[in-house]
């Protein structure tokens, strides 16, 4: 029997992500109200302020939610892999996982049997950005350990060998 493994969200850079927003947040404020004097008309300065404010405001928002959530972030049993917003991925549906890349991030693509399975149960915001991921990496479920306190490399390794582990037992 498989211990559970909790891996937990790292605080440390959802709040980094949160300074980084309000950051932007705040460059946009500057341009919308303020714009500096560039070779760009000032109508074009003041549309990327305002743009800036809305985009990394709503990122702001995700993210502080994210940040001030008390739900695990991942969760790995001996029943399969615990997402929050997706659920429990159960292991005798998992094929495997492969590595992919994205922009120089690394992320983890959870192939599955049955996709349609979990996309049925899933909120529909959250069924039609999981089905966009599908058509984009192959798969609706993709997990990068950005946001965790791990590395990418631990959580692969640990994944490989749990789902090892599970086709072992049977």
């Amino acid at each position: 029997m498989m211990q559970q493994i909790a891996i937990q969200k790292s605080k440390t850079k959802i709040a980094l992500g949160l300074l980084g927003s309000l950051i932007f947040i705040g460059l946009g404020f500057v341009f919308t109200f303020y714009p500096p004097q560039m070779r760009l008309s000032s109508s074009y300065i003041t549309f990327i302020g305002i743009l800036s404010i809305v985009t990394f405001g709503i990122f702001a928002i995700f993210i502080s939610k994210k940040l001030f959530s008390r739900a695990q972030s991942l969760i790995i049993n001996d029943q399969g892999i615990i997402i929050p917003k997706t659920g429990l991925i159960a292991w005798q549906d998992i094929c495997g996982f492969t590595t992919i890349e994205i922009y120089r991030t690394k992320l983890i693509r959870i192939d599955v049997i049955d996709a349609e399975k979990y996309l049925d149960k899933m909120a529909k915001i959250n069924q039609l950005l999981a089905i966009k991921t599908q058509q984009l990496y192959g798969s609706p479920f993709i997990i990068s350990s950005h946001s965790f306190k791990c590395k990418f490399n631990y959580l692969a390794s640990l994944l490989q060998d749990k789902l090892r582990e599970y086709r072992g037992a049977l």
